[in-house]
């Protein structure tokens, strides 16, 4: 519904509402307000609450009338449903109206056919502006700015507060009690005087500084926490006494992490220093860096941002950062390694012993996935390009994806020169640069919702007409005999020629590559996995479905997805990261990010993919970024970083990045264990179940026991070596 173009359709961002803004000239006596719009629940396609406000000067504006939406439809109902919502006003008296409609998570998306306001002009001499509290606001802009900027402090204060509850079960009532009633009052008073937000959250602060510097006894703690722990700066210890002590359970060639919190309690702000000693020859690399907190879009706090231990580090008065210890095992050997992390809080020195204990478990350097992110470094030419590329293979991706592409030549009437001449440059460029991923593809960005999809790149010649089947198919053996000739087979290649469409054009073309050449691998990206909508693409002979499926789980698999694991077919899951619609920075890395390869090896998928790795450049410092990359890029060329980032690194890794490789190696090691199994045969029915269990286990409590996790990822890790 929503691709309509009778629709009308707006998305303003993360809890932004929506603002009409009318102007009825003269004052008004008002009956009604009709909303006409769409619902369903597809696409985002939903019923919207509103809150209607009306004004006589365009000054001070008194809410007027409200619409509660209905909770959300569950998936798979239809979209294509009117929604008619109908208001009174109460014969309100008012000149300006202004509608606030709120769309809920995850896209926010406001459709509207028509508004109509009722009543009659000029206004009774006997209505009167409804008596109520008044906000002060001028125009659609500022009162969106106003409910908006309300409704981010709130965000950020719950956000903020959220590890608090968890570290304060331990304390003593006395200042447990009166620590909830501080986080009650500062949310209370962010909720009035959102302005306020950044003097509410510094006496709220100091007060939680000084209730556990009381608490613990001590200026400066650190403590050992979950990679992907939700920490803010107000994150502290669950124990009083905590143990100083950290470890990590590895195999050979992975890499995997601990974390350590680090408070300062003390009354003024303190540098500090992460440092790492070992002791032994061939031990794995053990890498610290401070994690750098980002503001979202919808008001979270992360630490995002994994910054070497070169860039200066202060924790302020009171605050908390998070400290990542990352463990390569590249080249290791089974063995317990012991090293000493020295963390210096201003004068104050905690030593912390790491035990790195790496299994007899030995991953191979080729990847059984299909791994990759849409990083569109296409001839390889831009800045930092080249590292970018490297930290990808590191990272275990092994599929990329180009827009580098080769059309038909025209004459200057735009009509094709035949037989086909193509510039190949940038294609041969693409190949090179990427020589040595084990897939490529290429993205042809046809659209579905046009009369030409294939826009003038064949010249005059319409969709699926004989000219066009003739020039396309030209075309595409010359692109395939061009790709062989760089050294890759029909398996090491693919196109993806529509985006995150089920339109039957999809079919269609799919359908005329294959009469062109058969052994030509096409892709589809898919918000759905049912037989029915994806029927017609499995007629087409369709190769890979790209399932957009971070919210599959254990037992929810759209009816039908096994489809696209049969017969040939490869099922891919993949996440795309939009920070506009609350899926991107901010989101949760273990239970978003390394938990979608669990869900893969569980429901048969053998690709893994991310959107995405790097996206034209945007400004990822700061919380209005549209796309967050998967690596923060630090050089000329890119946007300068705030003026505490003073790193010599170019490629900064994200918190969501490293755990892109650790859900990578947890796929392999799911594999290995599944394969060994199976050379079992029925004598591998107890470590079967085992394995089941682990699975189980895992997916279900994706994101809500972390420790569980780990604990269950080394049962997995244990049961892998006890195989042999």
């Amino acid at each position: 519904m929503w691709l309509r173009m009778s629709t009308v359709g707006w998305a303003a961002g993360v809890d932004v509402p929506v603002v009409f803004h009318f102007d009825l000239e003269q004052e008004a006596t008002l009956r009604q307000l009709r909303f006409n719009t769409v619902g369903g629940g597809g696409s985002g396609v939903v019923e919207v609450g509103l809150r209607v406000f009306v004004s006589l000067d365009d000054q001070d504006y008194v809410l007027a009338a409200e619409h509660v939406a209905p909770p959300l439809p569950r998936p798979g109902q239809p979209t294509t449903k009117g929604i008619h919502v109908t208001l009174s006003l109460a014969g309100a008296r008012a000149r300006y109206v202004s509608i606030v409609a709120m769309a809920p998570a995850p896209r926010y998306f406001v459709f509207v056919d028509e508004i109509e306001i009722h009543g009659q002009i000029p206004a009774d001499p006997g209505s009167s502006l409804p008596i109520q509290p008044a906000v002060s606001a001028h125009g659609a802009r500022e009162i969106q700015e106003l409910l908006a900027g309300a409704q981010h402090a709130t965000n950020m204060m719950t956000h903020l507060t959220a590890p608090v509850e968890q570290h304060i079960k331990a304390w003593p009532d006395q200042q447990a009690k009166a620590q909830r009633k501080d986080i009650t009052d500062a949310k209370q008073r962010t909720t009035t005087e959102a302005k306020n937000y950044d003097q509410i959250r510094v006496q709220l602060t100091s007060r939680h500084r000084d209730r556990a510097f009381q608490v613990y006894g001590t200026p400066t703690l650190v403590w050992e926490v979950e990679p992907s722990e939700r920490f803010t700066m107000l994150s502290l210890s669950g124990a009083l006494d905590p143990p100083q002590r950290a470890s990590v359970h590895t195999a050979i060639n992975a890499l995997e992490a601990t974390a350590l919190g680090v408070a300062n309690l003390s009354t003024t702000d303190l540098p500090l220093k992460v440092t790492v000693v070992g002791s032994q020859p061939d031990e794995p690399v053990v890498t610290p860096r401070v994690g750098r907190f980002s503001a979202t879009t919808n008001g979270q706090i992360v630490p995002d941002v994994l910054l070497a231990t070169d860039s200066p580090q202060v924790i302020p008065a009171g605050e908390s950062k998070l400290v990542w210890i990352g463990v390569e095992s590249t080249g290791s050997k089974p063995d317990t390694y012991t090293y000493e992390l020295t963390v210096d809080i201003g004068l104050y020195t905690h030593r912390i012993p790491l035990n790195v204990y790496v299994h007899n478990v030995t991953l191979s350097h080729e990847t059984p996935l299909i791994t990759g992110n849409w990083s569109y470094l296409n001839t390889g030419e831009g800045p930092l390009f080249p590292q970018i590329r490297d930290a990808m293979l590191k990272h275990r991706i092994t599929a990329a994806l180009a827009s580098a592409q080769a059309f038909p030549t025209k004459d200057a009437d735009g009509n094709v020169i035949r037989p086909l001449r193509i510039d190949f440059s940038d294609f041969d460029k693409f190949l090179a640069f990427h020589k040595d991923f084990d897939q490529v593809a290429w993205y042809y960005p046809f659209n579905p919702h046009v009369a030409r999809p294939h826009s003038d790149w064949f010249g005059p010649a319409e969709w699926m007409s004989d000219e066009f089947k003739d020039i396309f198919g030209e075309w595409l053996a010359k692109l395939v005999a061009r790709i062989r000739l760089s050294g890759r087979d029909y398996d090491a290649f693919y196109f993806h020629m529509f985006d995150e469409t089920m339109d039957e054009m999809v079919a269609e073309l799919c359908e005329l590559v294959h009469a062109v050449d058969p052994n030509v691998r096409m892709q589809a990206t898919i918000p759905q996995a049912s037989q029915g909508a994806t029927k017609r693409f499995v007629e087409a002979g369709m190769n890979i479905y790209n399932h957009h499926a971070p919210s599959i789980v254990y037992n929810n698999a759209p009816e039908g997805m096994h489809v696209l694991a049969d017969g040939g077919r490869e099922l891919w899951f993949y996440a795309a990261a939009a920070a506009a619609f609350g899926v991107g920075q901010e989101t949760d890395p273990l239970g978003w990010t390394r938990h979608l390869h669990w869900t893969a090896f569980y429901h048969g998928a053998t690709g893994v993919h991310f959107w995405n790795m790097l996206h034209n450049r945007p400004p990822v410092w700061t919380e209005k970024a549209t796309y967050f990359p998967m690596v923060y890029p630090n050089a000329e060329g890119y946007p300068a970083p705030p003026s505490d980032v003073q790193t010599a690194e170019k490629v900064i890794p994200s918190r969501r990045w490293e755990h892109v490789r650790m859900g990578i190696e947890d796929y392999m090691l799911l594999k290995m264990a599944e394969q060994r199994i199976d050379m079992l045969g029925s004598a591998g029915a107890a470590q079967k179940r085992i394995l089941d269990e682990i699975v189980k286990t895992v997916i279900i409590n994706r994101d809500t026991n972390r420790k569980l996790f780990r604990q269950k990822r080394r049962e997995l890790m244990e049961l892998v070596e006890g195989l042999g």
